[in-house]
C-alpha cells in the first residue's frame, strides 16, 4: 500500500504535470484538461496561482465551475474556486501594464466573487475546514479590495469608513416595515373581499392611495440610503472638479422601487473635459463597489470572462439591490458599456441621447433617459437644464425614414404612438381578458403584470406631452387635461396600483427579485392571495 507520503509526492507530480500541461495548450493537452476533475482542477489553479501563472489560474478555476454548474453533483455548491478565482483577479489588478478602468473593473469583480463565497457559507450549504478558514479571511479580503480600490482612485485607505453591515441593517429594517404594512392592507380590506365586481372595483380604488405613499415611502428610503452612499464616497475623492448633480432612472425615477429593485442612476456635470470625467468614473467605480458589499450583486452582472457564457448561473446570491452596469443589455450606470456610451455628461450632451440618429442606434436608452428625478431635491439647477433640453429635442419633426406620417409630428409623439402599437401586439391576450381562465399559471410579475400598466401610462404620458415621472402624477395631469375622464383614471390608476402591490408583495415573499408568483385559486381556505407575505 502507498503510504502517505508516497502518496503525496504522487499528487504533486501528477499536478505539476497537468500544470506543465496547462502552460503548452495544443489540442491534445486541452482533451486531457477537459477529462479532469474540478477538484484536480481546483488544486491546478492553486499551484499556478502560487507560481504567478494568473492566466492558468484563471482558467483553471473557471474550468472547475463550469465542471460543477455541469456536472452530476451541480446541486451542491463549492466555493473554493469562486474564492481563489477572486484572488486571482485582484492579484491581476496589481499589475502596472493593466490600464486604470480595467484595474478597477477587476477589483470590483474580485468583491462580488468574495460576495458570493460569503452567502455561501451564509446559506449552511457548505461544510468542511475550508468554512472556518474562509470565514476567518473573508472580511480581511474585502477590506483588501476596498483599500487598494480607494489606492486606485487617489485616496487614502484610512480615511475610509464604509459600513456595509449598518445598510445591510437599514434595508432588513426597510423591508420588514413594508411587509408589515402590506399585511395590515391586506388585513383592513380583507372584510371588504367582495365577489360583486362593481363592489370589488371600489375596494381597488380605495386601496390606491396606500399603495401609491408606500412606494413614495419606499423610493425615499432608498434614495437615502443612495444619498448616503455617494456623500460617503465624495468623502473619499475630495472636492469634485467641476458641479455636478447625481440624477436616478427607471422605478426610482417614478417612485416606483421596491425594496429588491436595481439602481439606475447618471451624472449630470457642467464640463466634458476629461478631468472631470474620470473623477465620476472613480466615484462610480467607489460607489459600486458598496453596493456590491451589500450582498444582492449577482455574479452574471459583473461581467467575469470566465464565467461569461448561458451555463452559468447564480442561484445562490438573494438578487436585490445592485447595479447590472456590466451587462451589454443594461449598463444603466453612469459608466455606461465603457465602449459606445456612458452616462457622465452636460444636461446638453445627455439629451443629445434622443436625436434620430442616437435613438435609432439605441432605442432602450433613450427610453430610459426620458424618466429622470434628482437624487437630492435642493440640488435642481442641472436636472432643470436637462429637462428642458430634452423638451427642445423631443419637439423636434420626426424624420426617420422608416415613419409614414401623413402629418408632420415630433419625435416624441411619433416614438410615443410606435411605443403603443408594440405594446398593445404585446399584451394584447392580457388587455382583452382571453387568459381570465389561466388559473394556476406562474406569472413573471415584472414583465406580464407590472410591466403591462407601466407601459401603457409611458405611452400616454408621451402621447400627450406629461412632464412628470411617476405613474400616479402622469394620471392626475392627464385627468386634468381632459384626457382621462375620472373613471379612466381611477381605472388605470388602481390597476397600477395592484401591479405596485403584487410585485412588492412577490419579492418580499421570494426575498429578492423572484419574479415567480402563483395564481393557483384552489389553495386551503384563508391561505393568503398572491404570496401574501407571511408575519415570522
Amino acid at each position: 500500500a502507498m503510504n502517505k507520503s508516497s502518496y503525496s509526492i504522487s499528487k504533486r507530480c501528477f499536478l505539476s504535470t497537468a500544470f506543465q500541461e496547462m502552460l503548452n495548450q495544443n489540442d491534445e493537452n486541452e482533451r486531457k484538461t477537459k477529462e479532469l476533475d474540478s477538484f484536480t482542477l481546483i488544486e491546478i489553479g492553486k499551484a499556478a496561482l502560487r507560481n504567478g501563472e494568473l492566466q492558468i489560474a484563471e482558467q483553471s478555476f473557471g474550468k472547475a465551475i463550469r465542471k460543477e454548474k455541469l456536472g452530476e453533483h451541480r446541486t451542491k455548491q463549492n466555493p473554493e474556486a469562486y474564492y481563489y478565482l477572486a484572488d486571482v483577479l485582484e492579484k491581476k489588478a496589481g499589475k502596472d501594464e493593466v490600464e486604470l478602468g480595467q484595474k478597477q473593473r477587476l477589483l470590483l469583480q474580485a468583491a462580488s466573487l468574495y460576495n458570493f463565497v460569503d452567502n455561501c457559507l451564509k446559506s449552511g450549504s457548505v461544510v468542511g475546514d475550508f468554512v472556518e478558514k474562509t470565514s476567518r479571511s473573508l472580511p480581511s479580503k474585502l477590506k483588501d479590495v476596498e483599500d487598494s480600490l480607494v489606492l486606485n482612485i487617489g485616496g487614502n485607505p484610512a480615511r475610509c469608513h464604509f459600513n456595509c453591515e449598518t445598510k445591510r441593517n437599514d434595508l432588513k429594517q426597510l423591508r420588514d416595515e413594508v411587509k408589515s404594512i402590506l399585511i395590515s392592507l391586506d388585513q383592513r380590506f380583507d372584510d371588504k373581499n367582495e365577489t360583486n365586481e362593481n363592489l370589488l372595483r371600489d375596494v381597488f380604488v380605495e386601496q390606491t392611495e396606500d399603495i401609491n405613499e408606500l412606494c413614495g415611502m419606499i423610493s425615499s428610503r432608498i434614495k437615502q440610503l443612495f444619498s448616503q452612499i455617494v456623500k460617503e464616497c465624495l468623502e473619499i475623492l475630495g472636492k469634485p472638479p467641476c458641479e455636478y448633480e447625481v440624477v436616478v432612472l427607471g422605478s426610482l425615477a417614478r417612485d416606483e422601487m421596491t425594496p429588491y429593485s436595481d439602481l439606475e442612476w447618471a451624472i449630470l456635470i457642467t464640463s466634458e473635459e476629461e478631468k472631470c470625467k474620470i473623477f465620476f468614473r472613480n466615484l462610480t467605480n467607489l460607489v459600486h463597489l458598496q453596493i456590491i458589499n451589500l450582498g444582492e450583486t449577482i455574479l452574471p452582472s459583473m461581467g467575469i470572462e470566465v464565467l461569461n457564457g448561458d451555463w452559468f448561473f447564480d442561484d445562490i446570491t438573494p438578487r436585490g439591490i445592485s447595479f447590472d452596469g456590466f451587462l451589454p443589455q443594461a449598463c444603466k450606470t453612469p459608466l455606461g458599456n465603457m465602449k459606445d456610451f456612458e452616462l457622465i455628461h452636460t444636461p446638453i450632451t445627455m439629451a443629445n441621447f434622443q436625436t434620430s440618429e442616437m435613438h435609432e442606434k439605441n432605442p432602450g436608452l433613450a427610453e430610459i433617459l426620458l424618466t429622470v428625478a434628482p437624487l437630492q431635491s435642493p440640488k435642481e439647477t442641472l436636472f432643470n437644464e436637462y429637462k428642458i433640453a430634452l423638451g427642445n429635442e423631443l419637439c423636434k419633426p420626426c424624420t426617420t425614414d422608416a415613419c409614414n406620417h401623413g402629418t408632420l409630428v415630433t419625435q416624441a409623439e411619433c416614438r410615443a404612438i410606435n411605443t403603443l402599437r408594440k405594446d398593445v401586439s404585446r399584451y394584447g391576450e392580457l388587455l382583452t381578458g382571453r387568459n381570465f381562465f389561466d388559473d394556476g399559471k406562474l406569472y413573471d410579475v415584472k414583465k406580464e403584470i407590472y410591466r403591462l400598466t407601466d407601459r401603457v401610462i409611458a405611452g400616454l404620458a408621451k402621447c400627450f406631452g406629461s412632464k412628470t415621472s411617476g405613474s400616479f402624477e402622469i394620471l392626475d395631469e392627464l385627468h386634468k387635461k381632459g384626457v382621462l375622464s375620472s373613471i379612466a383614471r381611477e381605472n388605470i390608476a388602481s390597476a397600477a396600483a395592484v401591479a405596485l402591490k403584487l410585485r412588492n408583495i412577490t419579492y418580499l415573499e421570494a426575498g429578492k427579485q423572484g419574479e415567480q408568483m402563483n395564481t393557483n385559486r384552489d389553495e386551503k381556505k384563508n391561505e393568503p392571495v398572491y404570496n401574501m407575505p407571511k408575519e415570522k
